[in-house]
């Protein structure tokens, strides 16, 4: 197979991917909220600290996880650290041995998955949130995913991620259109609806 083939391979399944991380755009009623903010054992996670929060959620302490998503600072510069694939520029990636990129590609969509059930569980707890009429909480919940996905939209990272972000913004103004028109706030419902149509 061809190099050019093995990379269309690797974007469609890419936006399959992408696709499916909001394929689902409420939680059930029967869902519980989960208190993230308070949850024991966040103090793991250091500000700033995506890839930290990710190996939390991988161990299965998807509390801790979500607690620790809720902290980061998408501001800091310590986001992603050097060695992380989300570091990785597409220039360089295009650098690599077949071989590499192979690897690469391998660990970047496990990763991209792992990013999709993370922001789908504070997708769902804030809906959680709305459905309590905690609407601070459901704000600060959507505006931590909107974060997320501006940060790795606007990295100079691989494709993928660069895809996975502009879903996860999507995703989460779409959240805040959502509790904007049940909060009847119009100035922020019309800022979430023009934020989306540019995107």
């Amino acid at each position: 197979m061809k190099a050019y083939q093995r990379r269309f391979i690797f974007i469609a399944a890419a936006a399959t991917l992408v696709f499916a991380l909001f394929g689902c755009k409420k939680g059930t009623p029967e869902q519980e909220q989960s208190d993230v903010a308070d949850t024991a054992g966040s103090e793991q996670v250091r500000a700033g600290g995506l890839e930290d929060v990710l190996s939390l959620w991988e161990s299965g302490d998807q509390e801790s996880a979500a607690a620790g998503f809720l902290k980061i600072n998408w501001q800091s510069p310590d986001l992603f650290s050097k060695t992380s694939i989300l570091s990785l520029p597409e220039r360089e990636f295009a650098t690599l041995s077949a071989s590499e990129r192979s690897e690469v590609q391998g660990k970047a969509m496990a990763l991209a998955g792992t990013i999709r059930q993370l922001v789908k569980e504070v997708l769902e707890s804030a809906r959680a949130s709305i459905r309590a009429k905690d609407y601070d909480a459901a704000e600060s919940q959507f505006n931590a995913v909107l974060d997320c996905g501006s940060a790795l939209a606007d990295s100079d990272g691989l494709a993928i991620m660069k895809m996975v972000g502009s879903s996860v913004q999507g995703a989460a103004l779409k959240g805040l259109i959502e509790l904007y028109t049940e909060t009847k706030d119009q100035a922020k419902l019309k800022a979430a609806q023009e934020k989306l149509s540019e995107l």
